[in-house]
């Protein structure tokens, strides 16, 4: 079971052709910069490669700290071996988050035609984490909490996305723009295009990710 210590979110799951297994890893500070893999190790080397590229187009010393600090603990991570929540039994996720532990794979997928409540936070926005709304074998929902100040670092993901800004300010940059998201303002971001974000105030986003299959 991982603890509230753990630097990683590893999941797995099946591929869309049901034919193999495919694990997902993030950090913990860089909830939108993921990674994948046949192995919880394979997809965290290339977590380290995709935050080291983040590297280069970071402009302060004290993100480039904080990048270079998330790369040390996953390298730990991966050094610890098979002691580490890194070679979990198939099925299982481990994730960071307090009061949590191991869950099945297949958590949070619910039925068609469940209902959520995306309403703002409001004045609890101060308190509430980033949480996954939904996700099947092609999409994930996630809420995305990104509070003042806070940065996400210049990554790309392999299916699209498209951010809806529930309340809050961001900068988001994609293709060499800076967009500042508001609430009710939602853009889209083409598969393997670098984008990146900051927190102007603190915020809430809803960021849907197609999931692509394999083969």
């Amino acid at each position: 079971m991982a603890t509230a210590t753990n630097p990683l979110i590893v999941w797995q799951g099946e591929s869309g052709t049901g034919e193999a297994s495919i694990v997902h890893v993030h950090h913990r500070q860089y909830p939108d910069a993921r990674a994948e893999g046949s192995t919880a190790k394979d997809a965290a080397r290339q977590l380290v490669e995709q935050l080291t590229r983040s590297l280069e187009h970071t402009p302060t010393l004290e993100r480039r700290e904080t990048i270079e600090r998330a790369i040390a603990e996953i390298r730990d991570f991966l050094a610890r071996g098979p002691s580490s929540a890194m070679d979990l039994p198939e099925g299982v996720v481990a994730t960071p988050d307090e009061g949590q532990g191991a869950l099945p794979s297949d958590s949070p997928r619910v039925e068609p035609a469940r209902m959520f409540d995306v309403s703002p936070f409001g004045e609890t926005l101060a308190e509430a984490k980033t949480a996954t709304l939904i996700r099947t074998d092609r999409l994930q929902v996630l809420r995305l909490v990104v509070p003042q100040g806070k940065t996400i670092p210049t990554h790309s993901t392999r299916g699209e996305i498209t951010v809806h800004c529930l309340e809050g300010r961001v900068a988001f940059t994609t293709d060499g723009q800076t967009h500042e998201l508001g609430p009710g303002h939602m853009l889209l971001v083409k598969a393997g295009r670098p984008h990146a974000l900051e927190g102007l105030e603190n915020a809430s986003l809803l960021v849907t990710m197609a999931l692509p299959t394999e083969g």
